[in-house]
């Protein structure tokens, strides 16, 4: 009744230490670290310029523009009057805001390019131990379809030569959700055969 096992790959000995670390965040490694800054920067200088654009819009829709607006200490800490052209004032703003964009954009797209570099990497570092869970999922599969058939075939040999199965002196708990998943009549070998055909198609 039992299925006949398909010969698996060993699991390896040992398996070799990555040079990424698990514990560390993708936006620690060196390589993302200029563009990392420089995006940064262009996102605290266009907050800044936004900010700008916004307090020069409400001056220009509701407050006079020749009176002072800013107290000394405020413009000792580097806040700035505007000019004679409130007009001209938010469309300086407007470039800025303009450049800065388009400045976050290339850099984010710099950062992709190399995380998704990075991503290959960490996984290919990775690839031994995530084929050794496989495998070792396979294992546990095999030995608990296994252990689930005799299971239920020693209680069926049972009532076959006539007798009912006494619970007080055989009881049994067989999870049948499990058991019928194991052993799915849609697949060969039920999900021990998707998986281990998983593992055979993707070469784990």
């Amino acid at each position: 009744m039992i299925g006949k096992i398909l010969k698996m790959k060993e699991q390896p000995e040992s398996l070799a230490t990555p040079s990424f670390s698990l514990s560390e965040h993708v936006h620690s490694r060196p390589e993302l670290q200029p563009d990392l800054q420089a995006l940064t920067a262009a996102e605290t200088r266009l907050a800044a310029s936004t900010a700008r654009k916004q307090k020069l819009s409400a001056l220009r829709r509701g407050a006079t523009a020749a009176a002072p607006t800013l107290s000394a200490e405020q413009l000792i800490a580097g806040e700035r009057e505007p000019g004679w052209s409130l007009d001209g004032e938010i469309v300086a703003c407007e470039n800025e805001i303009q450049t800065l964009r388009a400045e976050i954009t290339d850099r984010a797209e710099k950062i992709a390019i190399i995380k998704r570099d990075l991503d290959l990497q960490i996984c290919k570092q990775y690839a031994a131990e995530n084929a050794a869970n496989h495998h070792a999922v396979l294992h546990a599969m095999v030995a608990l379809r296994d252990a689930l058939q005799k299971t239920v075939a020693l209680h069926m040999q049972i009532r076959a030569v006539g007798y009912s199965v006494n619970e007080t002196a055989l009881p049994s708990h067989v999870p049948w959700a499990t058991y019928h998943s194991l052993n799915d009549p849609r697949h060969v070998d039920g999900a021990v055969g998707l998986l281990r055909q998983f593992i055979e198609e993707k070469n784990l």
